[in-house]
């Protein structure tokens, strides 16, 4: 009896993967993701809004920028972009208006600019295809 209980208790045992870390605040970004932090030079020295995407957002205006604690800040996204990262493996464009409007910057897999004069970044485009 012992056997088969030791055997249920196996089965029903709900395995959880620990969750990965992907971008976090102070300028750090894992491999596969694209990075935008409010602050010049990756936030350092400054408030420590951050951000990553995996995927296109047509509309940074609906985003709120992450703290140091990975905790919401409501502060919208929109034409606050002022380093970014690009570790997402593929190009990737920062457009300065929704839906992939206006003037725009494309940079390459791995790229990354710790002054990005121009903050007006509403929408980005990861153009892995």
């Amino acid at each position: 009896m012992r056997l088969i209980s030791s055997v249920v208790a196996a089965l029903c045992t709900v395995v959880v993967p620990a969750m990965s870390a992907s971008a976090t605040p102070s300028g750090r970004c894992a491999g596969g993701r694209l990075c935008l932090y409010a602050g010049s030079d990756y936030n350092r020295g400054t408030e420590d809004y951050w951000r990553d995407f995996v995927a296109d957002d047509s509309d940074l205006s609906d985003d709120t920028w992450l703290d140091r604690d990975h905790g919401s800040t409501r502060h919208s996204m929109a034409d606050e972009t002022s380093s970014f990262s690009n570790r997402i493996g593929c190009g990737t464009t920062l457009w300065q208006h929704p839906y992939f409007t206006g003037a725009h910057s494309t940079f390459i897999a791995n790229e990354s600019d710790d002054y990005f004069a121009d903050d007006s970044v509403s929408s980005v485009d990861i153009w892995c295809r």
